[in-house]
């Protein structure tokens, strides 16, 4: 069996009254694309609203902690602009992420009034008789490809409150639309349809694998395959394992861990008895349930490095039933790239993983 080292040069309005519901405003037309960083967000706000505490409640959400990275990094870049602001220049509206944080005690604030004229003015009326808090997520107001979180409060408790109770949610139509131009970054150069082919017919599943990747091993006998992307910054590396299922314990943090160290006699480097182990020392081996694309699924993210070297980063796995076999999949994603902040190579790696289909 040949060992490879690990090479590098390596408007729709959402309603969230504590009831969500979709609407059906979206304007769609062949205007502009939103543009700016992935993972920015853009807060629109008073001033003396954003230099209250509700600024650090906004950030403890917002800025909470990329799961998990070897150097921490947030969830989301902020950007401040006042009411004011954003309408002195027309580049200011053609981002992609806006949160738009309204004090509706102050009618007279200019962004209270974009979020009454936007939410309609009834809705903003009734908030207030309640002294409660309104959401609404709007899309493409100024260009395509866009989305903007409406966050109304009866006085900044009750935004902070918005936002705690809704983030989740909110999160995941940020991440929703990002996820689209993620995908025209990954799969620019298209699809290497040979691997594709390869993955489908000798392991079973189906997965979008990016032109730029290539298979690195392959080994037929512990069902193992190995495929990566290498850049001038970062290797960029997938490995997938097809095993019997013999034990519910393999669905454990124990479990999951035990099938990754396995993989790690294929990637060293050029010290002697070098390989790839997971590191839950320096900082936890996070695992979740969660459901991918119908199949049961448990998702695991931590730090990888090599034992007898200094080499590591950061990594995240799927373990896959396929009940019409009985069999597992565990498909690995992991990065090394040295000096370079890894939340945009996480969030790509992520994206073709999460095309895992049995």
């Amino acid at each position: 069996m040949k060992i490879y080292q690990l090479g590098w040069g390596m408007l729709i309005l959402l309603t969230l009254f504590s009831c969500a519901k979709e609407g059906n405003n979206t304007i769609s037309s062949s205007r502009d694309k939103a543009f700016g960083p992935i993972s920015k967000v853009y807060v629109v706000s008073d001033q003396d609203l954003w230099e209250s505490p509700l600024r650090d409640t906004f950030k403890y959400y917002f800025q909470s902690a990329y799961p998990v990275l070897p150097q921490a990094e947030p969830m989301y870049d902020l950007k401040h602009f006042t009411g004011e602001a954003l309408m002195l220049r027309k580049e200011r509206r053609t981002l992609r992420a806006y949160v738009l944080l309204a004090d509706l005690s102050n009618p007279e604030s200019p962004v209270t009034k974009i979020l009454a004229k936007d939410m309609g003015k009834e809705k903003i009326e009734q908030t207030i008789r309640d002294k409660s808090y309104a959401i609404n997520v709007g899309r493409n107001k100024w260009v395509d490809d866009q989305i903007i979180v409406y966050i109304g409060g009866y006085g900044a408790d009750m935004i902070e409150k918005a936002i705690a109770e809704n983030f989740n949610v909110i999160n995941k139509k940020i991440r929703d639309l990002e996820d689209k131009k993620i995908g025209s970054i990954v799969y620019m150069g298209g699809v290497n349809a040979k691997l594709q082919s390869k993955l489908k017919s000798e392991y079973g599943i189906g997965l979008k694998i990016p032109a730029e990747y290539f298979l690195a091993l392959e080994d037929k006998k512990t069902q193992t395959i190995w495929m990566r992307k290498e850049t001038e910054k970062s290797s960029n590396n997938i490995m997938i394992r097809k095993l019997k299922y013999d034990s519910k314990e393999r669905f454990s943090k124990e479990g999951i861990k035990a099938i990754r160290d396995s993989l790690g006699i294929y990637v060293h480097s050029d010290i002697p008895n070098s390989f790839m182990v997971t590191n839950d020392v320096d900082l936890p081996m996070i695992i979740e349930n969660m459901p991918l694309n119908d199949n049961y699924a448990m998702e695991a993210r931590g730090i990888w490095e090599l034992e007898n070297d200094y080499m590591g980063g950061p990594f995240v796995g799927y373990l896959v039933h396929n009940p019409m076999s009985n069999e597992l999949i565990y498909v690995d994603g992991f990065i090394h790239a040295p000096g370079v902040n890894k939340r945009g190579l996480m969030l790509q790696l992520e994206l073709i993983l999460s095309s895992l289909s049995l």
